[in-house]
Order: structure tokens, then C-alpha cells, then sequence
């Protein structure tokens, strides 16, 4: 069963897909949930109600009694969410800091083509990820919020690439040279390996070239593709995982943002190894996101 807050859109719509949903208020989310794993979600995408959906859903599917909360910096505003709907079904960062949560997301956003220092709310931001870091005990950071962690952790820079990476691509896990000295990260990557699908869609991509190879906060890459380059890398406690494409992807995202690119006339190709010859939308990735989301989670 998943816990959500009163009146989210999301509930309805995952009821409706058979999902074993509660709905609680908002207030509620300050008291412990006995039986229940809090999870919570800094959600930085501009369409609130797709991301908060996407995440309900691949939570939902692992099976796991989770309290999912979406809350916000503090201070923050948005440009394409009422402020109502916020405060609705969103909690404070001030309010969040009273759980806290067994489990943190970061969500991806679409700055990467803007230095991390001008992003309007980097500093809340970096205040937010050392928090996380003593008082959560495994944090996921995803798409650009990879970059933004890695970059804040580990000064590892982003870089722009020619042509948006956009699709479905393979990745192969790491090695035992790598995992020797992780026993965390092989459990984790264990129902994984060898290879998996995972979708991506950026303009930028961080390079094994710059992590730092010693220190006791060094990321470990934990998977890679050749035509995606580095796309999972965690510390070796887990306690910062780092994946840099969108395993919560649903099914049509990719498709709409194709023809989202298309009506605005970006230079855009079609998604690779998404659509059948008969032009249908393939979900090759669903296994391994629910795997790697039990994973996180459990």
C-alpha cells in the first residue's frame, strides 16, 4: 500500500490502475506512520502533477508499504504551479527536517544549461543535500540533480554534449574491480547485472574521467553504457546513489516530449530503441525500474 496526501491527482489515477492507494491529510505527515517507510520527494520539475505521478507509480509497484511526501525548499516559488495547489499537498523543508524521512528523492530539472551557482535556489539546494546527508540514510539523486550532487560533493563538472541523448539505452553493471570494497552496492546491483535498460533524455553528461578516485565519499560507477555513458554511480554506503537518466519514466513520456520538441521545432531525432517498427511505444525498462526502485526503497 501507498500513502498519499489528500487530493492528490496521482491517488485517483493509480486506484483507477488497480494500485492499493490511501489517501491522508497533509498534516498528518508530521506524525510517524506505524508499518509505513517514509519516502520523501523534492520535486524540481516545472509539471508538477506528471512527476508526482511517475514517482507514486513506480513506488507503488514494488510492492512496499510506503508514506510518500513531496515537499519543497523553503522560500521556494514556482513559475507554473499555484500556489495553493503547494501548499495543498506539499510540505516545507523546515517541516520536513521533523521526520525525516527513511528515504529522499531529488528530482531532475531543466537547467542543465544553466551554471549551478545561477540556479535561483542552488544554495537552499546545497543547505538541503548535506542535511539529507547526515540525517537520511540513502538519498537518490536524479537526472540533472545527479550533476548538481556530484558537482556539490565532489566538484565533478557537467559537460554539454553535441545532440540531446534521448531514448532507451543499455547499460552494463560494474565489475567486481569496481564492487570489492562495496558489499552495499553488489547487493544492490546484484538483480540487475549484468545489463539493463534505462530511458534518458539531457543535454549533458557527467564523466568517470572526473571523479575523484580516492576519499571515503568517492562515487563508485556502478553502471555505464557506451552510447549513454555513465548512468548509475552511488558512494560506496549507498547513502548518496546518483542515476542519471529516469528509470520512473512512464511508458508515453518520452513520446511526449518528442512531439513536445517537434511542435516547438528543436532540433530533435525520435527516441532510440523506444518505438516498434509499427511505431508503438515499447516499455523496455519497466523490470529493471521496479527492481531498482524495490532496491532503493526497501
Amino acid at each position: 500500500m501507498i500513502l498519499l496526501p489528500q487530493h492528490l491527482p496521482a491517488a485517483e489515477i493509480l486506484r483507477n490502475e488497480g494500485f492499493d492507494v490511501r489517501e491522508v491529510p497533509l498534516e498528518s505527515f508530521s506524525q510517524p506512520a506505524p508499518g509505513f517507510s517514509d519516502v520523501a520527494v523534492l520535486n524540481l520539475m516545472p509539471v508538477k502533477p506528471t512527476t508526482e505521478l511517475d514517482f507514486a507509480r513506480v513506488c507503488a509497484r514494488t510492492g512496499l508499504s510506503l508514506r510518500l511526501c513531496f515537499f519543497r525548499l523553503d522560500g521556494q516559488t514556482f513559475k507554473h504551479t499555484s500556489e495553493d495547489y503547494i501548499r495543498s499537498f506539499y510540505l516545507s523543508f523546515s517541516q520536513l527536517r521533523q521526520l525525516p524521512p527513511r528515504r529522499l528523492i531529488v528530482t531532475g530539472a531543466p537547467l542543465e544549461q544553466i551554471a549551478f551557482e545561477d540556479v535561483r535556489y542552488w544554495q537552499p539546494l546545497c543547505e538541503l543535500m548535506d542535511w539529507a546527508d547526515r540525517h537520511v540514510p540513502s538519498t537518490l539523486y536524479v537526472c540533472w540533480a545527479a550533476q548538481a550532487a556530484l558537482y556539490h560533493f565532489n566538484h565533478v563538472p557537467k559537460h554539454a554534449i553535441p545532440e540531446k541523448r534521448f531514448g532507451i539505452f543499455p547499460v552494463e553493471t560494474a565489475g567486481e574491480d569496481v564492487l570489492k570494497t562495496a558489499p552495499a552496492c553488489r547487493r544492490f546491483l546484484e538483480p540487475l547485472a549484468p545489463c539493463f535498460m534505462m530511458p534518458h533524455s539531457r543535454h549533458s553528461e557527467v564523466r568517470l574521467a572526473d571523479f575523484p578516485t580516492t576519499g571515503a565519499d568517492a562515487p563508485l560507477p556502478l553502471a555505464s553504457g557506451a552510447d549513454c555513458g555513465l548512468s548509475l554511480a552511488a558512494t560506496a554506503d549507498l547513502r548518496r546513489v546518483f542515476v542519471t537518466g529516469h528509470l520512473e519514466y512512464a511508458s508515453e513520456t518520452l513520446h511526449n516530449e518528442y512531439q513536445r520538441d517537434l511542435a516547438k521545432g528543436l532540433p530533435i531525432q525520435p527516441p532510440l530503441n523506444y518505438y516498434s517498427p509499427e511505431g508503438e511505444i515499447l516499455n523496455r525498462w519497466l523490470p529493471s525500474a521496479v527492481t531498482f526502485y524495490r532496491r532503493f526503497l526497501e
